[in-house]
């Protein structure tokens, strides 16, 4: 993973999960897990592990913040985790598109509508169904907050250059402010 400015994510394949009770209320088990942490940092736990090992998920690849020509852009990148490992067009470059505020958005951060720039793993990404994220009214200089997302990433490369186990992946997002 390169260097980030802003939030980075680890990002999941939930699709095993469809169709069972935990699909529709993951996003709150693994913010109740990241919340149970001693540290919010997925670098310096094992929240990875623990999220992977209790839902028999599979991590996917990663979500961070690049530097493209002097704008700060969300980076998609599935080439170095997962059935995508070492495929250098599994990956999106994405620009806002839209936002509209969270329904509880006094809590949870904005839902998104991200165009793809550059990649081949996406021609859209959404984020959407997000708990938690807003930062508190006062803020220390280091400050990590923690939020579960959904982001469903719209394929549109054929699947036998970029393998998408879903169209949905989830994510838990740690932000230093």
């Amino acid at each position: 993973m390169g260097s980030s400015i802003g939030a980075v994510a680890d990002l999941f394949d939930i699709s095993c999960l469809y169709g069972t009770k935990e699909f529709a209320k993951i996003q709150d088990d693994a913010f109740d897990i990241w919340k149970k942490c001693p540290n919010f940092d997925p670098s310096k736990s094992n929240l990875i592990d623990e999220l992977s090992h209790k839902f028999k998920i599979p991590l996917l690849g990663y979500h961070y913040f690049i530097n493209d020509n002097g704008t700060i852009r969300p980076k998609f990148d599935l080439t170095s985790t997962g059935p995508n490992k070492g495929n250098p067009d599994a990956f999106v470059v994405a620009s806002k598109a839209l936002g509209v505020p969270a329904p509880n958005s006094s809590q949870d951060v904005d839902w998104l509508l991200l165009k793809a720039l550059s990649g081949k793993l996406a021609d859209a990404v959404y984020r959407v169904y997000t708990k938690g994220g807003q930062p508190p009214t006062s803020v220390s200089s280091l400050l990590y907050s923690t939020y579960s997302i959904d982001v469903t990433l719209l394929c549109s490369a054929p699947q036998d250059q970029v393998r998408s186990p879903s169209s949905i992946l989830r994510n838990t997002v740690s932000t230093l402010a």
